[in-house]
């Protein structure tokens, strides 16, 4: 994934993007583990993108990984491509165990 972390200066300008590495996904945000960086802080927008579908997302948590170098990043999704969209459904889908479906009918 890549994650474009905005350059600390009074004109935010788009940096070259980082990779990170995508944990955990739900249908309204993600894990991210990505490269430390002083200048983010919960509430910041960022632009995103996999396999070349961009996105936006909000830092909504922060919190410390076994590593010094990265830090693990609580991500709200707020603006996707389509094709980002339909992506990461599918990836959602593939996790989906067999006969999941059923059981939650089946619940009811």
């Amino acid at each position: 994934m890549e994650w474009g972390v905005p350059e600390p200066t009074r004109r935010r300008r788009r940096a070259s993007p980082e990779t990170a590495w995508l944990v955990d996904l739900s249908v309204t945000g993600a894990s991210i583990e990505a490269p430390r960086s002083d200048n983010l802080r919960v509430g910041h927008r960022i632009r995103v993108a996999l396999d070349g579908h961009p996105g936006t997302v909000v830092i909504r948590r922060i919190a410390p990984t076994s590593s010094e170098w990265t830090l693990r990043y609580g991500v709200e999704f707020v603006e996707l491509e389509p094709a980002l969209a339909d992506l990461l459904r599918r990836i959602l889908e593939e996790d989906r165990p067999a006969g999941l479906e059923q059981l939650w009918l089946n619940a009811r």
